[in-house]
C-alpha cells in the first residue's frame, strides 16, 4: 500500500485470533490412540454445516460492526475459515490491525493465471502410463453411488473457461450430461448458479476433460480408437465446474464443494507466493475441506526449480495433494520411458517454511506429492472440439492423478467398504502409488523430495490382474496421537512378511491449517512386530508432514514386520490425525 493514498479503497482478508472450533468432520476427543473414526458419520452433514455457519457469524461480529463503522465496501465472511474479506480505505487498515481479535491482515493476491504454459506422451489409461484403463476394464469407471452422500462419486472442477456442453461430458450419444451444476463464484458473497458464457479460453474444458472425460460411447461420432484411449481418465462420475478467479473465488468454491459434498477437489491455478504456508486463507480452506472428507488435488506450477521453493499460491500448502508435472517436449513422455522420464524444467518446486516446537526449520515440508506427465495428447476444446491442446503444464499432470484417484475410491467402496471416506484416506493411499522420488532413476529410502514429492505416479489396482509378479499386501490406518505418544501397527498381523516380497513400502501424512506450528511425528520400521529387542529397518524423522519409508526385499522378506509411529512434538492440549497405508509386492518396478 506504499504508494497508495490514504483515502484510497483496498482489499484485505481479516484472520481472526479465535478460530471456529464447530467441526466439519467427527472429532471424538476419546480417540489419542490408533483406532479409526466411526466411518458413518464421515463428512460436513448439514446440521455441523447450519452450526458451523452461526458460530462463525458470531465469531466476525465485533470485527463486521467495526468495518461498517469505518464504511467498509462490502464485508464478507467465510465459514469454511473463520476469516472475513473487506475493502477498506488505507487510512482505517492501521486500526483494523490493532484489535486485539485480528491475529493478521493479508492483501489477496491478484487474479491467479491457469498454471499451463503439446505432448505426445502416453495415454493416461495405459499400463505403462498412469495405469487408469486396468480400473476401468475391472468396472472400476467411477460410476458408483457413495454412501457418504448418497449420489455417484463427485469431482469439483475450479477453474476457468468451461464448455460444459462439450459431449465428452455426456453420459452417452444424446444421453444426460455427466455435469451435475456449474457455479459462477467470481463475485461476493457466494457462487451461483451457472457459470459465465461463452468461454473465451479452454483451460478448464482441458483440464476437467483430462480427469473425467468420456468418448467411448460414441459421445463424439467418429473419434479414434487411439482418440478414445486418451479420452479421460474417471469416465462415469460427476462433475461440478466451478468459475474461480481473483480475490475469495477459491474459498467460496471450496466452501460451495463441502456443501455438495463433492468427493474430491481439482485445482489447477496458482500465482506466484512466498512459500511460508500461508495464501491469504486458501491454506486454511484447504485444511477446512479435508476435515469435511473432500480430498484436494492442487497442480504445483510452471515456476521452474533453480534452486529454492517456487510453489504457486494455492500449492504453498499442508493439507493438498500437489502435483508437479514430468517430460520436457511435445513428445518427451512415452510407454516406454515414463517410468524414468524426468522433471519438467519448468515444473515448481516445494520446500515450504515451518515452524514446529518453537524453532523455524526452511524448506522442511515438501509440499510435492507426486508427479505425471505433463499433458495429453488430445485434449478437450471449445467449442466442442478434441484436439492437440493449446498448453501443457502442471495444470494438466494434476487432473490425471486426480481422476485415478476417484478410481481408486471406487474399488476401495466397492470392495473394503467406507474407511477411504476417512478424511485422509484417499490421500495416503495414492501417496503409496508413487515411486522414484530422487534422481532420474533411482528409488527413495525415506522421506519426500521437494522436487520429486514421492515420484512418478501410477495407479495400482489391488487384484492379481495388477500384480504381474504375483503377489501383494496391503494395509491402510487412521492413527490419533499426542505430544509423546508411541503406536506400533503389525504389518499384515503379527507374524513374518513373505519371503518373496521384493519392496515393502509405508506411507503417512497428517494435515496442518498453516505452517506456523505444526507437528513434527516420526515413522520407523522394526522387526518383530516391535516386541523386545527388535531392530530399526528404516525410518523417516524429517520435519515433513508427509513421511515414507521404504525397504528392499532383502531387508523386508521373512521379517515381522511393524510400523511405529512417534510423536516427537504435538502442541500442547492438541491432537494430530496420521493416515497410514503399507504396501509390499513381489514387484520392483513400474510396469
Amino acid at each position: 500500500m506504499i504508494n497508495m493514498a490514504p483515502s484510497d479503497l483496498v482489499d484485505v482478508y481479516v484472520d481472526l485470533r479465535i478460530e471456529p472450533s464447530t467441526p466439519l468432520g467427527p472429532h471424538p476427543a476419546s480417540l489419542f490412540h490408533w483406532s479409526a473414526d466411526s466411518t458413518a458419520s464421515v463428512g460436513a452433514a448439514p446440521d455441523r454445516l447450519l452450526a458451523r455457519k452461526s458460530e462463525v457469524t458470531a465469531l466476525t461480529k465485533g470485527v463486521r460492526q467495526h468495518l461498517e463503522a469505518a464504511g467498509a465496501s462490502y464485508i464478507e465472511e467465510f465459514w469454511l475459515t473463520g476469516n472475513v474479506l473487506t475493502r477498506i480505505r488505507v487510512k482505517d487498515v492501521a486500526a483494523l490491525a490493532a484489535r486485539d481479535d485480528v491475529r493478521a491482515l493479508y492483501r489477496p493476491p491478484p487474479s491467479p493465471p491457469a498454471s499451463s504454459t503439446t505432448w505426445d506422451g502416453t495415454d493416461i489409461r495405459h499400463a505403462s502410463g498412469v495405469n487408469t484403463g486396468v480400473f476401468i476394464s475391472a468396472g472400476y469407471d467411477g460410476q458408483y453411488v457413495n454412501p457418504r452422500h448418497g449420489g455417484l462419486l463427485r469431482l469439483a472442477v475450479l477453474d476457468d473457461n468451461f464448455d460444459p456442453d462439450h459431449p465428452g461430458f455426456a453420459d452417452w450419444t444424446g444421453g444426460p450430461s455427466r455435469v451435475i451444476s456449474t457455479w459462477n463464484c467470481l463475485n461476493a458473497p457466494a457462487c451461483t448458479a451457472g457459470a459465465p458464457f461463452p468461454p473465451s479460453g479452454t483451460h478448464g474444458t482441458v483440464v476437467a476433460g483430462i480427469a473425467a472425460g468420456d468418448l467411448t460411447q460414441g459421445q463424439m461420432g467418429g473419434t479414434a480408437d487411439w482418440q478414445l484411449d486418451r479420452s479421460g481418465a474417471a469416465k462415469e462420475v460427476e462433475l461440478v465446474l466451478m468459475e474461480v478467479g481473483s480475490g475469495g473465488s477459491t474459498e467460496r468454491a471450496l466452501q460451495k464443494a463441502v456443501e455438495l459434498a463433492v468427493d474430491a477437489v481439482s485445482l489447477s491455478r496458482g500465482g506466484l507466493d512466498s512459500c511460508d504456508g500461508n495464501f491469504a486463507g486458501v491454506d486454511e480452506a484447504v485444511y477446512q475441506a479435508y476435515q469435511a472428507g473432500v480430498h484436494v488435488s492442487i497442480s504445483a506450477g510452471n515456476a521452474g526449480h533453480p534452486g529454492g521453493c517456487t510453489l504457486w499460491g494455492h500449492a504453498d500448502n499442508l493439507s493438498g495433494f500437489v502435483v508437479g508435472a514430468l517430460g520436457e517436449s511435445q513428445s518427451g513422455v512415452t510407454y516406454a520411458n515414463y517410468s524414468t522420464s524426468n522433471v519438467w524444467s519448468s515444473s515448481s518446486e516445494g520446500g515450504i517454511d515451518v515452524t514446529t516446537s518453537g524453532a523455524l526449520h526452511s524448506r522442511a515440508v515438501t509440499a510435492v506429492s507426486a508427479m505425471a506427465p505433463l499433458g495429453v495428447q488430445y485434449g478437450y476444446m471449445y467449442d466442442n472440439t478434441f484436439e492437440v491442446p493449446t498448453g501443457w503444464g502442471t495444470s494438466l499432470a494434476q487432473p490425471q492423478v486426480v481422476g485415478a484417484g476417484l478410481l481408486v475410491k471406487h474399488f476401495m467402496l466397492a470392495n473394503l467398504g467406507l474407511q477411504i471416506n476417512e478424511r485422509g484416506a484417499l490421500f495416503s493411499a495414492l501417496l503409496a502409488m508413487t515411486d522414484r522420488a530422487t534422481g532420474q532413476f533411482a528409488y527413495g529410502s525415506s522421506g519426500f523430495s521437494p522436487l520429486w514429492g514421492g515420484g512418478r505416479f501410477q495407479a495400482r489396482l489391488f487384484t492379481t490382474a495388477d500384480h504381474p509378479s504375483g503377489g501383494w499386501g496391503w494395509s491402510q490406518h487412521n492413527v490419533r496421537l499426542r505430544q509423546g505418544d508411541w503406536v506400533n501397527i503389525s504389518v499384515q498381523g503379527p507374524g513374518i512378511e513373505p519371503i518373496w516380497l521384493n519392496q515393502f513400502k509405508v506411507h503417512a501424512v497428517f494435515m496442518e491449517p498453516d505452517a506456523q506450528d505444526i507437528g513434527d511425528i516420526d515413522v520407523y520400521v522394526r522387526d518383530q512386530d516391535c516386541g523386545a529387542g527388535s531392530q530399526v529397518l528404516g525410518y523417516d524423522q524429517s520435519y515433513d508432514t508427509k513421511s515414507m519409508v521404504r525397504l528392499a526385499g532383502w531387508q523386508a522378506g521373512g521379517k515381522a514386520l511393524c510400523v511405529q509411529l512417534h510423536g516427537y512434538y504435538i502442541p500442547t492440549g492438541q491432537t494430530r490425525y496420521v493416515h497410514i497405508f503399507t504396501y509390499y509386492s513381489a514387484d520392483v518396478q513400474m510396469r
